[in-house]
Formats: C-alpha cells, sequence, structure tokens
C-alpha cells in the first residue's frame, strides 16, 4: 500500500472510539476544510456519518472533487481493507466499510490501519521525509506502531506488521514492575509498561503525586522525581526499541503521541538505544513526528 503523488484535493477520516476527524487537503498538503463529529456506535451509522462527512466537503473542494477517500482507524486491517479486528470498534469488525461508503459516494475508498497511516505521512513528507525504511511509534494511551519501506506501507500477510505494542516487553524483575495484563489480553506487552500512564506510574512510585503524563513532562527540569521517572521510563522504552532497531535496521524512529512532546525523552534515548544495540546504530535517528495528531489524517489522504 503506497502514497499516490501529489494532485488534486484528497479527504483523510481517521475514525476512532469516540470521533470521526475528517480533512480536505489539497494536494500539496494544505487543509482546505475541516469537520469532526461523535463516532455512532453501529456500522450503518459510521457509514452515514462518513458519507455526510464527504459529501460536505464538496463545496470547499471547488471544481475538483476529491478523486478518492482514504481512511484510517485502530485494529488489525488487510490489505484489502477488511477490518479483522478492532477493539474500540467492535461493531465494524467483519463489515464492508469501504465498500458501503465507496458505493454511497460514488469515489474509491481506502481503509488503513491509524499507526500504519501515521507511519506513510510522516514518511513522505513530515520526520522521516526523504528515508528508505521509517518505523512510525505512537506513545499515548495505547503503544502502537507502524512500518513504510520505500514510500510504502508494510502491511503484512496478516495485518499485523508493525504491531510493536503487542511485542513482549523485556522485563528485568530487578528493575521493572510486574508484567500486568494488557488490553489485548495477553501479559507484559510493551504496551503495558510505555503507554502514557507507565510515566505517571513511575513518577508516583518515586514519591511524586500527578495524574496524567504531562503534569510529569511539565516538572522534569524542576522535580528530581520527575527526571528519573522519564529516565526509568526511557530506559524501558530503548530495551524494547532496540529490537526493532535489531530487526528491521531502520533509518529513521518517528515517535508519535502525546509523549512525543517530550523533548528530554528525545536527549536521553539515543545514549540508552546504543547501550542496548549489538552494535553501532549511529545511523538511526530518533525524531519527533512532524504532524502530531493529525498525521494519521495526512497518511489516510495519501492512500
Amino acid at each position: 500500500m503506497n502514497a499516490e503523488p501529489s494532485g488534486g484535493p484528497r479527504i483523510g477520516i481517521d475514525v476512532g472510539g469516540t470521533k470521526i476527524a475528517g480533512v480536505l487537503f489539497r494536494g500539496d498538503g494544505t487543509v482546505l476544510a475541516e469537520d469532526r463529529v461523535d463516532t455512532p456506535r453501529s456500522f450503518d451509522g459510521v457509514v452515514a456519518a462518513l458519507a455526510t462527512m464527504v459529501e460536505a466537503f464538496a463545496p470547499a473542494a471547488g471544481g475538483e472533487p476529491p478523486g478518492r477517500v482514504g481512511i484510517c482507524m485502530p485494529g488489525q486491517i488487510a490489505r484489502d481493507g477488511a477490518v479483522l479486528a478492532c477493539v474500540n470498534l467492535p461493531w465494524l469488525v467483519g463489515m464492508p466499510v469501504a465498500g458501503a461508503l465507496a458505493q454511497r459516494v460514488g469515489k474509491p475508498v481506502v481503509l488503513a490501519n491509524d499507526a500504519n497511516c501515521f507511519a506513510l505521512s510522516e514518511a513522505i513528507d513530515g520526520a522521516g521525509r526523504g528515508a528508505a525504511m521509517v518505523f512510525g511509534l505512537t506513545l499515548g494511551t495505547g503503544v502502537g506502531g507502524g512500518l513504510v519501506a520505500d514510500g510504502r506501507i508494510v502491511v503484512g500477510a496478516n495485518a499485523l506488521a508493525g504491531e510493536w505494542g503487542h511485542m513482549r516487553f523485556p522485563f528485568e524483575p530487578a528493575v521493572d514492575p510486574a508484567p500486568s495484563t494488557c488490553g489485548c489480553g495477553r501479559q507484559g506487552c510493551n504496551e503495558t509498561v510505555l503507554r502514557a500512564r507507565a510515566l505517571v506510574d513511575d513518577y508516583r512510585r518515586l514519591g511524586g503525586a500527578a495524574e496524567t503524563a504531562e503534569q510529569v513532562a511539565a516538572r522534569i527540569g524542576s522535580d528530581p522525581r520527575a527526571h528519573d521517572a522519564l529516565a526509568r521510563y526511557c530506559d524501558r522504552l530503548a530495551r524494547a526499541l532496540v529490537d526493532v532497531v535489531h530487526l528491521l535496521d531502520p533509518d529513521v524512529l518517528v515517535v508519535g503521541g502525546g509523549l512525543s512532546k517530550v523533548s528530554a525523552l528525545f536527549a536521553m534515548m539515543p545514549a540508552l538505544l546504543a547501550r542496548y544495540a549489538v552494535g553501532d546504530i549511529g545511523r538511526t535517528r530518533l525524531v519527533p513526528a512532524c504532524f502530531g495528531a493529525e498525521s494519521g489524517v495526512r497518511g489516510a489522504a495519501r492512500l
């Protein structure tokens, strides 16, 4: 699944568990129009909401209507757009989302995983622009991953390529919290110790009081406990990410999600990655995403 060259207007839509966000882009990436609605709790409702959104973008597109619609959503999405699994949107599993919408709006519709679309956006004209292989990881409420090689999303035979968040974390009992159950039902996934909430848990174990990762991040320069909490988090992140480097040897690791805004993370990580790697990995860059929360919908528009 690769990116379409720059051309006329394009629509990208991000279907989440609570919100559907759509953007109409000019071929050069300029935003022409945006829309946002609550996510309906049924297949028919979602298709209707998507169709209404696409049709509402028509006036802003002027005389050159978009040729296709790109949609990203969480879950296991096959190459043909089939929704194989999705914890956040179970009413869409097994349903012909792309086909039903295409029939409603009279345009081709392409559907892909949201982390894959994030990686595609950053690989095409974001933080990984010009790189042959880009691995995108999102560190937020959950942990996601997507792989782009030569401008093309690597989906995999079972639509599981890049699912780094659900690889088992390499626990060291002396320094790590005990393995816990992930939302996927398995024990000790990377997501359980690398989601944003894990930074809060580290801070609390050190005696700090905070409710969000943003609060901890804001105190890193003034509270030694916040700095130490981030150091513990980054050590775990490095041990998990070095497996990606050993397996794929990517040119760029692009970090998205809420923790991508923590500048101290990018200061700590290079030395930690080097410590755990089996050889020199100085050619692999770890960088924050350029487009933040917009990366997914930008990538969807480029499908």
